[in-house]
């Protein structure tokens, strides 16, 4: 059957994604409970769940890759129907196929023994894949952390989904790791596992850092939360028009002060920054102790009593403040008179 398979991956080169598709179907979420309504291919021939019917996985395979070699972007969605040992039949057909870049195996039955087993395949090196969605199974920390790895030491890996998996927060620090050394791996999706929001803000972060398409920028971004202490100054300035959105921009920022405690210099010009983005950096400018030079030029900025606050703050030791092509009010300009009164240094 391996040998099937194998020839007929060879058969169909042309596509790039790969997605193992079932017939619609309706169903509960294994973790939630939560009813689903499913899309699919209707003309999809169903892999059986036991894998036990050779020349119905034949069957499936011809349909799925002679599709794909006319088409692409199909979801999957029916869950429990490849299991581990159907995920090893799909690795051994795509030994030889170096044309699929996207694969998608959401909403089966995959254990942290196929993740591993997906991961053994993949850093050989001789895998085109880069997209990997395996979202909607039944993986735990343990595979999330084999894909972390992999990740980390694939460069060719730039995004992996792991939505709706039994996921907890072990994997986190191998997830940020990914992230740090592997500047191309713009997503790394664990929404709706058993890790909490608020212990994802950090790589939420990261990821943010780095879609950052200016490699000296992510490359300070990435010093500065490894507190890498070679790296004083961070210069962020016209980062809209290198692939850095304004809110993800000031998120990133607020994030620097846990981790960045060598940073001196931090430069934000030329960004369109607001009002509303100066309230949410106010607080990390206030408790960032090690910062001591802020510029701020160039902006949209008219009130600055959040950041006059932050100046008034024990822990905020800036020795320098440029604020300079914005649109300052006499009122501002009064409030931050008075901070400075209050702040001698």
């Amino acid at each position: 059957l391996k040998a099937a398979v194998v020839g007929l991956v060879e058969e169909h080169q042309e596509p790039r994604d790969l997605t193992v598709s079932c017939p619609i179907e309706a169903h509960v979420d294994s973790l939630t409970g939560a009813p689903l309504v499913c899309r699919g291919d209707p003309d999809a021939v169903p892999i059986p769940g036991d894998w036990a019917d050779d020349d119905a996985i034949t069957r499936y395979f011809t349909t799925t890759l002679a599709q794909h070699a006319q088409q692409q972007g199909w979801h999957s969605v029916r869950k429990r129907q490849v299991d581990d040992n159907g995920l090893a039949l799909l690795i051994e057909a795509l030994r030889t196929n170096l044309s699929v870049r996207t694969l998608h195996l959401s909403r089966n039955a995959i254990t942290d023994v196929g993740a591993r087993r997906l991961t053994s395949f993949l850093s050989d090196g001789r895998s085109s894949i880069m997209v990997i969605d395996i979202s909607h199974n039944l993986i735990t920390a343990v595979g999330a952390t084999a894909l972390a790895t992999l990740a980390a030491q694939t460069p060719s890996v730039c995004e992996v989904n792991l939505t709706h998996n039994q996921i907890d927060t072990p994997c986190i620090d191998a997830v940020n790791d990914a992230l740090l050394n592997n500047g191309n791996l713009v997503q790394f999706n664990l929404r709706d596992t058993r890790i909490a929001q608020r212990q994802l803000e950090l790589t939420d972060r990261l990821l943010q850092v780095n879609r950052v398409t200016v490699g000296d920028a992510r490359a300070n971004l990435t010093a500065a939360f490894r507190d890498d202490p070679s790296v004083p100054t961070i210069d962020l300035s016209a980062m809209l028009s290198r692939g850095m959105w304004r809110p993800e921009l000031i998120h990133v920022c607020a994030g620097l002060p846990a981790h960045a405690h060598h940073v001196k210099t931090l430069t934000i010009e030329f960004n369109d920054l607001t009002d509303t983005d100066v309230a949410v950096l106010a607080p990390a400018i206030a408790a960032w102790s090690s910062l001591e030079h802020l510029s701020l030029g160039a902006n949209l900025i008219s009130d600055i009593a959040p950041l006059c606050d932050a100046l008034c703050v024990p822990t905020c030791n800036l020795r320098e403040l440029d604020l300079r092509e914005n649109r300052l009010t006499v009122a501002s300009a009064r409030a931050l008179a008075d901070a400075l009164r209050e702040n001698d240094s």
